[in-house]
Formats: C-alpha cells, sequence, structure tokens
C-alpha cells in the first residue's frame, strides 16, 4: 500500500476515534449544548430588553451601601445575553453558589451552575422602595425536543457518580424520603412497569402530573415556598375529584424531588418566558416562569417543562420545553436549605414589582434553524468519501500501471 493509500486510512481512523468525544453541531450564536441528541433551535430572535426592577425595604433599620444581586441568564444553550448598561452602575460577574460558604462566588461562563448577575449597591431607607433598572441585547431561540425517544436515553444505572452526588442528594424542599414523596414514586414506578430508562421515568413522572395535580395558587404563593412533601400531602376537590395543586414553581419543586428520590440527577430554573405574536405586536414578555432541567445519559442536560396539569398538555409537551414559547433561563438552584429568620440588611428586601420592554433588532426573512445533527450520519458520510477516495486512488493507478507497461507482439 502506498503512502497516499495509508494516509487515507489514517484521517479515516481519526475520524472515527475523534467523532464520538466531539457535541453535535450547533449554531454560533447559541451557546455550547451539553445535549448531543436531535434537537432544533428555531426562530431566533435578537432583541434588546429593559429590565425595571422595584424592591421594598422592610425593615426599620437605615443601611447604606448595601449589595442586591440581580440575577439576569442562567447556563443554558438556547440563549445568551450581553449586559449594556445599568442604573445605578453595578458590577457585573459570572457567579454561582457555593455550598460550603452558603455565598455566590465568581465562577466562568460555561460552569454548569454559572449565572450572570449584577451587584448594585443601595441606600436602603425603613419601608422605602429601590428601584434598578437593566438594558441588555438577548439572543435567543426556541426549542424544539420533540425528536427525543426513549431509545436515545440510558438507564439512570449509567449516570455518572459525581453528578448523581452533587445534583441527585436530598434537601430541604426537596424531601424525597418523606413518605408523601415516596408514595408518589412507588406509584409512577409501577405505572412504567419499574423501568430503569430515565425517559421513562421522566414521561412517566409527567404523566402522573397529568392526573394528579392542577394548576391553582396556593397560599404561599408568590413569595413563600412549601417543601415537596407539604404539596403531595394535601389535596384540593375540583370536578375530577380530588388534586394536588400548585402553580410552577410547585410543580417544579415536587418533579425534582421525584426525580432525586430515583437517583436522576435534576435542577430548578426560573426565569422569563416570551411569546411571538407576530404582525405589530411581536415577541412580548408573558411573564416569570419555573421549569426543571434533567440529566438524561447519553443526551447530557435536557430542559424539561414540568408544569402538565392535564392530559392534552401531556401529549403535546411529552418530555421538553413548549417549542412555541422563549424562555430565558435567569436563575438557577440545584439546592436550598432551611430558611433562616432574615439577618443581614438585603435579607430584608423583597422584590416587589418589575416590567421588561422589548425592542426586536433583526427581523430576518429567512426563519433560523440550527439542528443538532446525530454524529453517526456525519461518520456515514465521511467514512462513504474515503472509500471513495479510496477506490479511485487505486483505479488512477491501475490505469497508469496499463499505459506504462510496454506492449509486445509478435510483428517485427
Amino acid at each position: 500500500m502506498e503512502l497516499l493509500e495509508i494516509k487515507f486510512l489514517t484521517i479515516f481512523l481519526i475520524f472515527l476515534i475523534v467523532l464520538p468525544l466531539r457535541p453535535s453541531i450547533v449554531s454560533k450564536e447559541a451557546y455550547e449544548a451539553s445535549a448531543t441528541t436531535e434537537i432544533i433551535l428555531f426562530d431566533k430572535k435578537v432583541v434588546n430588553v429593559h429590565g425595571r426592577i422595584t424592591f421594598r425595604y422592610n425593615s426599620s433599620v437605615k443601611k447604606e451601601n448595601v449589595p442586591l444581586t440581580v440575577s439576569l441568564w442562567a447556563n443554558n444553550f438556547w440563549s445568551s445575553i450581553v449586559i449594556k448598561k445599568t442604573e445605578p452602575n453595578a458590577e457585573i460577574v459570572y457567579a454561582k453558589y457555593d455550598e460550603k460558604s452558603s455565598t455566590y462566588i465568581p465562577t466562568l461562563k460555561n460552569d454548569h451552575d454559572s449565572m450572570l448577575m449584577c451587584i448594585f449597591e443601595a441606600d436602603l431607607i425603613p419601608y422605602r422602595e429601590v428601584r434598578v433598572e437593566v438594558w441588555f441585547k438577548m439572543i435567543i431561540y426556541k426549542v424544539d425536543e420533540s425528536a427525543i425517544t426513549r431509545e436515545d436515553v440510558g438507564t439512570v444505572n449509567e449516570i455518572p457518580e459525581e453528578l448523581r452526588l452533587k445534583y441527585a442528594g436530598e434537601t430541604y424542599y426537596w424531601d424525597y424520603n418523606s413518605d408523601p414523596v415516596q408514595r408518589t414514586i412507588m406509584e409512577i414506578n409501577a405505572s412504567i412497569g419499574g423501568s430503569k430508562n430515565v425517559y421513562d421515568i421522566v414521561y412517566g413522572t409527567l404523566s402522573w402530573f397529568s392526573t394528579h395535580m392542577v394548576y391553582l395558587e396556593r397560599e404561599d404563593y408568590p413569595y413563600g415556598r412549601v417543601k415537596a412533601s407539604k404539596i403531595l400531602n394535601e389535596t384540593i376537590e375540583t370536578p375530577l375529584g380530588p388534586r394536588h395543586y400548585g402553580v410552577c414553581r410547585h410543580f417544579s419543586d415536587v418533579f425534582i424531588a421525584v426525580m432525586r428520590g430515583f437517583g436522576i440527577p435534576c435542577n430548578l430554573y426560573y426565569g422569563l418566558i416570551f411569546a411571538n405574536y407576530g404582525g405589530k405586536i411581536g415577541l412580548i414578555f408573558e411573564g416569570g416562569h419555573a421549569w426543571c432541567e434533567v440529566y438524561m445519559p447519553k443526551l447530557g442536560w435536557i430542559p424539561v417543562e414540568v408544569t402538565i396539569s392535564d392530559r392534552y398538555m401531556r401529549d403535546v409537551v411529552r418530555v421538553g420545553l413548549i417549542s412555541e414559547l422563549y424562555y430565558l433561563p435567569i436563575y438557577k438552584e440545584y439546592t436550598n436549605g432551611k430558611p433562616k429568620r432574615p439577618v443581614e440588611p438585603y435579607e430584608f428586601v423583597l422584590p416587589s414589582y418589575w416590567s421588561w420592554s422589548i425592542e426586536e433588532l433583526e427581523k430576518s426573512k429567512q426563519q433560523s434553524q440550527v439542528l443538532i445533527v446525530h454524529r453517526e450520519v456525519i461518520q456515514y458520510i465521511l467514512l462513504a468519501l474515503i472509500v471513495y477516495l479510496i477506490v479511485d486512488r487505486f483505479k488512477l493507478k491501475r490505469k497508469v500501471e496499463e499505459l506504462s507497461t510496454p506492449v509486445i507482439t509478435d510483428d517485427y
């Protein structure tokens, strides 16, 4: 075999070795995805966002130069933001919650737990309001995860132990060892036939939600919080019978407790929801929302809408986000502790009002679609190309040999 053929085979082997280690193709505007299955990011929007946030200081003690933190972006692969300015001026950092110190510490943008935060300094006057404003550019996509199937997802036993230790532990609000949560886990496990496939467990939980929970405000809403066990220990009468109840945050807390009870890493996202009404209305802010991210073996971290309060929504959403909405995560939570009485001045500050105005910057005539392609497709294309080049090389070599060989005949 000549040098050129050896080069071709070497390239072929390199591609076979390297490709399985690379993530699938994503847009350069979108943040690098953890997920490596077929996901479509579509209907790209580039907008300016102006946020106005009002806090009320609920203490009788005057304090100066108190830090107030506003989180504006939490690590995800379908959106990014660039802060343009703030009023008053704020320190802008990427930070994450540190369990050891119980504080937020600086980190890198691509840290899984990272959040982009603005830290304002404010003088706090008893029972007075404090207002801050932020302006940022947002690049965001809708997310279509409908192509994900159970065959794409691994089992609970395939989850790395380090992820399980950090993101599947029991916490104060996600108390999965409690009787109400354990009963729920047993019911869901029976409904899926004891399957260890993570997709089956996620879909089985959402299906359980669709027939056992109803969307309704609780007494702790909007600023209080209750344990998952309390939500699952209380019901309200509905035309379809007794149902556990709550809003998106309650659905999320129950979902995380159940996932972690199964041994599946799961975290909380909280953020802003935008909808595109088209025409002169365009993109508008719909409100705040809570949803989750789940670690699925073979795929990575997958965002999941969990406020599924009827079977219709279960069948429409299945496992993934509502693809007609834009989800901007501004906060991520992977742990929580027992609440304490406020002591520090900033702990008496209550976020009371907010508003978000939007100005679209790019109105593309062509819808932007970004497909995260199965890596096997690329391998097959490269394999076919290399085989073709090798065969073509041998054909060329034979042709040259035929032309250079002298023809011997009996004629003189």
